[in-house]
C-alpha cells in the first residue's frame, strides 16, 4: 500500500503584493507536457483492468489494448488481486492522475509475480546524477512521467548506492551531514517542504509528494530491481519494505551545463517567459530563494531550461535548509555553514523595474508563513531558525538597496573559509555569551527561549557590519 504524505496547507497563505510579469513561474501545476492523446492508451488500460478481476479465458473487448501492452491475461488478473488498481483509485484523491499512474507502475514493476514483458516497459530507470539514487518512473506506454528518489539511498543512508566515495561514513551515525550543516535522511522532506516554498517565490519547481510505496528493495547499491538490457534480466531484490521517498514530476528540457558560451545564455534567456526582462526577474527570485532556503547544491546540472514552453525548472532542492547557524548546531556541532554556487543564476540585473520588483519582493517576505509550510511539512525547529535569520538578513540588504546580483556575497565563503552570514552569527553568539559549553546539557525547550535574543543580536550585529564595510 503506498502511502502519500501530504502536509496540510496553510490556514491562511499570504497574497504577495508584488506580481510577476504575465507567464512568470507562477508555479501552477503541470502536467509535465502530456496532453490528452498521449495518454489515452493508458486510460483505457487502466479502465480495462477493473474489468479483468472476473474475466474467464478471454480478456474484454476494451482490454484488447493489453496486447499492445505485453499485459496478458494472467499479469492483469495478479494486478487486480494483489490490490494495486485499488490504491490507484485511493492515489487519485491525493494526486493527479498521472503520479498515481507511475506509482502503480512502479509497484508492478518491482513484483516478480509479473511477466517479464510488461515489467521492462514500464520499469524505472536509473539517473547517473545526483548525489543518492534517482529513479526516472514511467507510464504504461514506457514514457518517464515523474522522478522517485528513495530516502534510504539519500546520501549517509543505509542503501546509499555510493558509499564507496567515502572512506570516512559512518552508517552509525544519523546526523552525518551531507553539505556541512544539511542532515542525512531529509532530502525527501526536503523536496517537498522547497517545492510548497517555492510557490511563494512564483517559481516553477515540479509537483512533487512525500510517498511510501509497497516494492522490493536491495539491500544496496541501487534499492529498485531495475531491468538490465546488457544483462537481459533483472536485478535481484530482497523482500524489504522501502523507506519514504520523494515523487516529483518530470519535465524535459537541458541544463545549464549544456549551454557552452555566454552568447547562447543570452539568446535562451530572451526566449524564456516573453523576453530577458522576465526571465531576470525569474531569475531574481530563485536566488532569493537560494538565499532564504539555504540551498547548497544549486549548480549547472539543477536548473532546467524548457525551451518549447520557455519555462525554467529548478530543481533537486534536498540540499535545503541546514540548521548550521542554530543554538542546536552550537550544541551539537561546529560546522560552517553551506555554500551555495549561483554562478549559473548571475545574470546582471536590469536596471529600472527588475530591480525595485526585487528589493520590494524582498521587503515583503514573511518568515511567519514560510516558517508555518516549513513545520507542516516536518522540518527540524532548528532549520527553521536558520531560514528566519536568512529572511532577516536579505530585508536589511533590501532595505539598503543592495541588489539581488550582489547579495550572494553574503551567503557564500569569503573570510577565513567563512560567509559574512556566519561571522555575523558568530559575533551574535559571543556578544550573547552562547559558547559551546553554555549550552551543554540546555534542552530543546531552552534553546527555543533563547533564539529570540539570538535573532535580535543577530540583526544588531548585520548593521554593525555593513557599518563597517561601507566605512
Amino acid at each position: 500500500m503506498t502511502d502519500v504524505i501530504s502536509p496540510k496547507e496553510p490556514d491562511s497563505p499570504r497574497e504577495p503584493r508584488v506580481t510577476p510579469p504575465v507567464d512568470g513561474g507562477t508555479g501552477r501545476y503541470t502536467s509535465g507536457g502530456e496532453t490528452r492523446e498521449e495518454l489515452e492508451v493508458s486510460d483505457v488500460a487502466l479502465r480495462a483492468l477493473s474489468q479483468v478481476a472476473g474475466a474467464g479465458d478471454s480478456l474484454p473487448s476494451e482490454a484488447k489494448v493489453f496486447e499492445g501492452l505485453g499485459c496478458p491475461l494472467e499479469d492483469a488478473r495478479k494486478i487486480v488481486g494483489k490490490g494495486y488498481l485499488a490504491e490507484y483509485q485511493r492515489h487519485l484523491s491525493k494526486m493527479p492522475e498521472a503520479a498515481a499512474q507511475a506509482l502503480l507502475c512502479l509497484m508492478i514493476s518491482q513484483d516478480p509475480d509479473i511477466g517479464v514483458d510488461l515489467r521492462k516497459k514500464i520499469s524505472p530507470e536509473i539517473s547517473k546524477g545526483g548525489t543518492g539514487g534517482v529513479y526516472f518512473l514511467k507510464n504504461f506506454n514506457g514514457d518517464r512521467t515523474f522522478v522517485f528518489k528513495p530516502q534510504n539511498e539519500e546520501p549517509f543512508m543505509p542503501a546509499w548506492p555510493k558509499v564507496a566515495l567515502f572512506s570516512d561514513f559512518n552508517p552509525a551515525e544519523p546526523d552525518y551531514p551531507i553539505r556541512l550543516s544539511v542532515r542525512g535522511g531529509r532530502g525527501s522532506q526536503n523536496e517537498v517542504i522547497a517545492a510548497r516554498i517555492a510557490k511563494e517565490f512564483h517559481l516553477d519547481v515540479p509537483e512533487t509528494y512525500l510517498v511510501r510505496p509497497r516494492v522490493s528493495v536491495t539491500e544496496k547499491f541501487g534499492v529498485l530491481a531495475v531491468y538490465r538490457e546488457d544483462r537481459e534480466d533483472f536485478l535481484a531484490a530482497t523482500r524489504k519494505e522501502v523507506a519514504t521517498g520523494s515523487l516529483q514530476e518530470f519535465k524535459p528540457g537541458i541544463t545549464m551545463a549544456e549551454i557552452n558560451t555566454f552568447r547562447q545564455v543570452f539568446h535562451i534567456y530572451s526566449k524564456l517567459y516573453g523576453g530577458l526582462e522576465e526571465t531576470t526577474w525569474v531569475n531574481a527570485r530563485m536566488m532569493l530563494f537560494d538565499f532564504v532556503c539555504g540551498n547548497a547544491d544549486r549548480n549547472v546540472g539543477n536548473v532546467l531550461i524548457d525551451q518549447l514552453n520557455r519555462k525554467m525548472y529548478p530543481i533537486d532542492h534536498g540540499l535545503c535548509f541546514p540548521d548550521g547557524l542554530s543554538l542546536d548546531a552550537l550544541g551539537r556541532r561546529g560546522y560552517i555553514v553551506n555554500e551555495t554556487d549561483f554562478r549559473p543564476l548571475v545574470f546582471a540585473e536590469e536596471e529600472g523595474t527588475i530591480s525595485e520588483l526585487s528589493l520590494e519582493f524582498c521587503r515583503d517576505l514573511n518568515a511567519g508563513h514560510l516558517a508555518s509550510i516549513m513545520r507542516e511539512g516536518g522540518a527540524l525547529e532548528s532549520s527553521i531558525e536558520e531560514m528566519q535569520m536568512r529572511v532577516r538578513l536579505v530585508k536589511i540588504l533590501a532595505e539598503r538597496r543592495v541588489p539581488v546580483v550582489e547579495m550572494k556575497d553574503f551567503f557564500q565563503f569569503k573570510e577565513k573559509g567563512q560567509s559574512p552570514i556566519e561571522l555575523i552569527a558568530n559575533k551574535a553568539l559571543i556578544s550573547l555569551g552562547l559558547t559551546q559549553d553554555s549550552l551543554k546539557g540546555a534542552s530543546d525547550a531552552d534553546k527555543r527561549a533563547l533564539f529570540p535574543s539570538y535573532l535580535e543580536e543577530f540583526e544588531r550585529q548585520v548593521y554593525s557590519y555593513l557599518a563597517k564595510t561601507d566605512s
